[in-house]
């Protein structure tokens, strides 16, 4: 008879996110690995809300690219898991630190010029903590974080949204 992995509970992921510094060279990838071998050996159990991570620092691949490691939420009813246990998703971004701009329409014809949208490239170092404040029922969150990681999945891979077998029949 076969052992099995015991199966990872959507409660016990952890949200671990990682923001490189403006200079950063590293591919995500590897700093994604580096980091998950990182909290895998240095701590014993992960606690959230928005708990910043020490230690890095003294690893030379990650000193060098980024500038904070924190865990930012999980579903998990309990404030801590024990790593053993928990389904680390690491989430590597590196912001823009551009400021937004803003496009106008209008302006012909004698007409005025009017502010029609405030444009700013994500991830952005103007809206960091923005996220942390917001307060949503339980998974809603989680839910728009993982539309977005599809959304952009979906974009890196040049799938067509407006491909008929991808659109939502009626």
């Amino acid at each position: 008879m076969q052992a099995h992995a015991p199966k990872t509970l959507i409660s016990d992921v952890a949200k671990v996110e990682v923001r490189l510094s403006r200079t950063a060279t590293a591919r995500f990838d590897v700093i994604r690995h580096a980091v998950h071998e990182f909290v895998t050996t240095s701590f014993a159990s992960v606690i959230w809300p928005s708990t910043v991570l020490d230690g890095w620092e003294t690893i030379p691949k990650l000193e060098s690219s980024v500038e904070r490691i924190y865990v930012s939420e999980s579903p998990c009813p309990d404030r801590s898991i024990p790593i053993s246990q928990a389904n680390l998703q690491i989430h590597v971004f590196q912001p823009y630190s551009d400021d937004a701009y803003e496009e106008c329409t209008g302006g012909s014809d004698g007409e005025e010029e009017v502010v029609s949208a405030t444009v700013c490239e994500m991830p952005s170092r103007s809206l960091e903590g923005l996220w942390e404040s917001l307060i949503y029922p339980d998974g809603v969150k989680s839910k728009l974080l993982d539309y977005i990681y599809a959304t952009i999945s979906f974009s890196d891979a040049d799938v067509d949204c407006m491909d008929p077998p991808l659109r939502k029949r009626g």
